[in-house]
């Protein structure tokens, strides 16, 4: 990821949310931007009696500012496959559930950026 020419992962993202004491489960997510649109950050998290305040304060003693996660998303669990991973299909499911508290423009946005993915990973096979 390079957000305002600075560099990290989001694997290390992933390792230091994943170590704040309380979360029990977590992940960064980059949310569809147009050429217009700063890059911003997403995080799920699964951790009861943890505000997001203490999420932030935590990740800033490990994780430059550009890279906090800003909005971060409560949510019961992540939709993780058999095999505990990730899929960015599942991932992008949850966040456009995410969406629809502010309208049916961002979903169309979202939806044409699976579309777009969809189409690049089955062209490039």
């Amino acid at each position: 990821i390079n957000i305002g020419g600075k560099r990290t992962s989001i694997a290390e993202l992933n390792y230091r949310l994943n170590q704040i004491i309380k979360v029990e489960d977590g992940a960064f997510f980059v949310p569809t931007q147009n050429e217009y649109e700063h890059k911003r950050l997403t995080a799920f998290v699964v951790a009861n009696n943890l505000r997001e305040e203490e999420i932030l304060q935590a990740l800033r003693q490990y994780v430059d500012p550009v890279f906090l996660p800003r909005p971060i998303h409560f949510v019961d669990h992540l939709p993780r496959n058999s095999s505990g991973k990730l899929t960015r299909e599942s991932i992008l499911e949850t966040f456009s559930q995410y969406l629809l508290s502010f309208g049916v423009t961002r979903i169309n946005q979202l939806q044409n950026h699976i579309n777009r993915q969809a189409n690049a990973t089955f062209c490039s096979n």
